[in-house]
């Protein structure tokens, strides 16, 4: 019977006697090979529209079930119809702006901060959008990024989003399709095959 291994970059099945993978992996040196261009040939970047998608589709239930969390253990309902029914009225402006939707964007993005890292760094290498795009985060080498690597990227991602987004849209224009985040942490977001 014909022995095989499988790449544990790209989950190719090899035969047992190859030496590289398709996607550049190196199973003599337990790494991907640098110096073989078959890595670079294969390797598919997920550009930004692919992983602006990903986020959406991590982002919206969550905001979802955030808001149905504050609508029914705290009175943001209340301060929301006392806002709606006077939106002249400074004082109950004020009560639902700063007091519950900046609390919701706050506690929604630590949550989503936490969720990103936690499910980067784990063997799904991203979040369920990116699992569900068959995209993942990895090291430049194509292995599974550090817990530590994880914080440094979402950190950075975080910062990103501040300075007009410029960080987020390298995406877009950089060769290996790298935001600043990726960039900082040393990582990259490949096509699964």
């Amino acid at each position: 019977m014909n022995e095989s291994k499988k790449c544990p970059i790209c989950k190719l099945i090899n035969p047992e006697e190859a030496v590289l993978c398709d996607c550049g992996y190196n199973f003599e040196l337990n790494k991907v090979d640098r110096n073989s261009n078959l890595g670079s040939l294969k390797t598919k970047y997920a550009g930004f529209f692919l992983r602006v998608l990903a986020y959406f589709i991590d982002v919206i239930p969550m905001m979802v079930l955030l808001i149905l969390f504050f609508l029914i253990f705290t009175d943001i309902k209340d301060a929301f119809i006392k806002y709606l029914d006077n939106p002249r009225d400074f004082q109950a402006r004020q009560d639902f702006l700063f007091n519950y939707r900046n609390k919701i964007r706050d506690i929604s993005t630590l949550i989503f901060i936490v969720y990103s890292i936690i499910f980067e760094a784990s063997p799904f290498q991203g979040t369920l959008g990116k699992v569900l795009l068959k995209i993942k985060v990895s090291n430049i080498d194509g292995s599974r990024i550090t817990i530590g690597k994880s914080v440094i990227r979402n950190i950075f991602k975080l910062v990103s989003g501040f300075i007009i987004c410029i960080g987020l849209i390298m995406v877009a224009i950089t060769k290996n399709k790298q935001g600043l985040h990726d960039i900082v942490a040393k990582t990259v977001v490949l096509k699964n095959k």
